[in-house]
């Protein structure tokens, strides 16, 4: 019991020191892990929270960091990055942003890059204020607890030199962090000794999307990709992986709920081949296996069944054989079909596989004759009917 009370007391006297040097705020900077680039004032607690940026898409050039600043004893807070473009420190810019939130994610976004710049410096500085009295505290700071920057380079790929026999993971990422980015892992023992892999960045408009529309959200179920990129080893593409890769998209604006798939292909023009995809709401990321290098991209999967058929209702023959024109089914996978059937029940054509797009033939190869055909979709353990018309 007296060694209790002994206790006690000790703690008791100890949160009254804290409560003392807090109220003085008496903010001596003290490095807890260098490594980490995470700081902390003794009284108060102050920490920044930041993920250093080391890729800007040399696409959009735009670099939106995302900060985190729990105050500790301090009252209010403003914010700013520090940087310099092409290693020119003489000439340092900056952007900021007041009266930040306390313990909450908020951004800071820079001026799009022209298309000459090809790297970034910057540093987060933080201005915390109490009782009239303001100290500064920097993201990142070295081992003499003075500041210094971190080194973006505006590129559209990223590479690693894989060992297969240990394995590997290599990331790519926007520069901007309220979009993303990707990271493919290369199991150990997929090949023997030493390659390259590469991710690079593409238009997603490629894959059937508006160019760089990662920021907004497509519709549900739409066949416009979010985000696409380009994996390869050793600057092959369609390369077998075995054990698989683990394609990971990193996509923060999702919302609990929704629904993903990642596909990929063998060119841009063939990323049809939907992976089995799982979502982590907690890490914002979207993962699959894949048994294939190759272009990936990442779509919002179906929330109705509108979103399985296809936009376009009619296809004439003659665009068909000029431009390629396909009554396209959407957010399929494998192990799903389309059946096309005439209006007399006659079936003329099946889909599965990884492919889901109809060009107006039957199974022979050729040609239908015109007139209004239903098709049949089979997804997800039910049916959806609809009719599509071909003209010759």
């Amino acid at each position: 019991m007296k060694k209790n009370k002994i206790l006690s007391s000790v703690l008791a006297v100890v949160i009254l020191i804290a409560f003392i040097v807090c109220a003085k705020i008496e903010a001596d900077t003290q490095i807890i892990s260098d490594t980490l680039y995470t700081f902390v004032a003794e009284f108060p607690a102050t920490i920044i929270k930041h993920t250093p940026i080391t890729n800007v898409s040399a696409n959009t050039r735009v670099l939106n960091a995302k900060i985190n600043v729990d105050f500790g004893c301090y009252t209010s807070a403003n914010a700013k990055i520090l940087y310099y473009l092409n290693g020119d420190s003489s000439n340092v810019r900056e952007e900021s942003e007041n009266n930040i939130p306390n313990k909450q994610d908020f951004f800071i976004a820079l001026p799009q890059f022209s298309e000459t710049d090809n790297k970034v410096d910057y540093q987060v500085e933080v201005t915390l204020k109490a009782n009239g009295e303001e100290t500064k505290m920097y993201y990142p700071v070295n081992a003499e607890e003075k500041p210094y920057y971190l080194t973006a380079t505006i590129q559209s790929s990223s590479s690693s030199v894989i060992n297969g026999n240990q394995g590997g993971t290599v990331s790519y990422d926007t520069g901007d962090q309220n979009t993303g980015g990707v990271s493919v892992e290369v199991p150990a023992g997929s090949y023997e000794g030493d390659d390259v892999v590469t991710i690079e960045e593409i238009d997603p408009n490629l894959l059937g999307a508006p160019a760089y529309m990662a920021p907004s959200r497509a519709s549900a179920g739409s066949s416009k990709a979010l985000m696409a990129y380009k994996i390869a080893k050793g600057g092959n593409l369609d390369v077998v992986s075995e054990p698989p890769l683990k394609v990971t998209f990193k996509y923060p604006n999702m919302k609990k709920g929704d629904k993903f798939v990642i596909k990929r292909g063998a060119s841009a023009s063939e990323v049809n081949e939907a992976l089995k995809t799982t979502v982590n709401y907690d890490t914002k990321e979207v993962i699959a296996m894949s048994p294939k290098y190759g272009f990936f991209g990442l779509y919002f999967a179906a929330s109705s069944d509108n979103d399985y058929k296809p936009a376009r209702r009619v296809i004439v023959k003659a665009r068909a054989e000029s431009r390629g024109d396909v009554f396209q089914f959407n957010c399929l996978k494998e192990g799903d079909s389309v059946k096309i059937y005439n209006v007399n029940g006659k079936k003329v054509r099946e889909l599965k596989g990884n492919s889901f797009a109809w060009d107006g033939k039957n199974d022979d190869g050729q040609y239908v004759e015109s007139g209004t055909y239903i098709y049949q979709i089979k997804a997800d353990g039910k049916i959806i009917n609809g009719t599509i018309a071909f003209v010759k």
